[in-house]
């Protein structure tokens, strides 16, 4: 017996010489509280805040002073107005060159007649309208007007921008030139016989246009150098004496143009 326990001693104390630590209880892990159930993953690094909101109220005291119209709508920085072009104050919210007539009147025609801005161009001089507004990100454009008087050499070509427009409501083309972007009909210059009323929809999402005339698409196309990215309403025309009885526009006001 007392050789057994000399043995058991020795090797005790020879374990302590070499280091040998009886093996305690198991660590707790960081995910587990006290009851050992599992928290799932650490939390990661806290969500970055968000931008801060546009101040509608300062932007807008801002666009009172361009767009000239009584009201329009504004939500984190996205305007939403509607232009009648019934009162001669309307005519401030555009720059206008190169028009013989500019005036905002009652015209009467033989199958149109209402208050409008009436617009003549002649065909020495390109008659340019451009809107005071630049728009970004997703804009919708939409257009309503007749032809007054029309000649075979007649123009009229909305404009997105210097790049980008739209030829006769219809096709979308260069403004230098009036060459198309990618393939698609010519426009139907028929459509405005006959003091007809055409209604024209633009409609910008990203880097793809689709245009719209009087509830059918007529030309769409994808740019792929940012080219429709912004967008300041213009319409160019020669040659053309016509009324514009409506404008709308939507999209994000780029501030830094105003």
């Amino acid at each position: 017996m007392r050789r057994v326990l000399a043995v058991t001693v020795a090797l005790a104390v020879g374990a302590g010489v070499l280091g040998v630590v009886p093996p305690g209880p198991a660590p707790v892990r960081a995910d587990e509280d006290d009851d050992g159930e599992d928290d799932g993953p650490p939390a990661g690094p806290s969500a970055a805040p968000a931008a801060p909101k546009v101040d509608d109220a300062a932007l807008r005291e801002r666009l009172g002073r361009v767009v000239h119209v009584p009201s329009f709508g504004l939500n984190d920085g996205v305007i939403s107005l509607a232009y009648p072009l019934a009162e001669p104050v309307e005519l401030r919210a555009f720059e206008l060159n190169g028009f013989d007539k500019v005036d905002v009147r009652n015209v009467q025609g033989q199958a149109q007649s209402g208050v409008g801005m009436e617009l003549g161009a002649g065909s020495r001089n390109v008659g340019r309208l451009l809107h005071r507004l630049t728009l970004q990100g997703d804009v919708d454009l939409e257009v309503e007007l007749w032809i007054a008087h029309n000649t075979p050499s007649a123009t009229i070509c909305f404009l997105l921008n210097e790049k980008v427009g739209v030829l006769w409501g219809q096709q979308l083309v260069r403004p230098s030139n009036m060459r198309p972007y990618g393939r698609s009909a010519p426009p139907d210059v028929t459509l405005f016989k006959e003091e007809r009323m055409v209604r024209s929809r633009i409609q910008v999402r990203g880097d793809e246009v689709v245009v719209t005339c009087q509830g059918s698409e007529s030309s769409r196309h994808t740019f792929d150098k940012g080219e429709a990215r912004s967008v300041r309403f213009g319409i160019l025309a020669r040659n053309v004496r016509f009324v514009l009885r409506g404008l709308q526009l939507r999209g994000t006001v780029d501030a830094s143009k105003l």
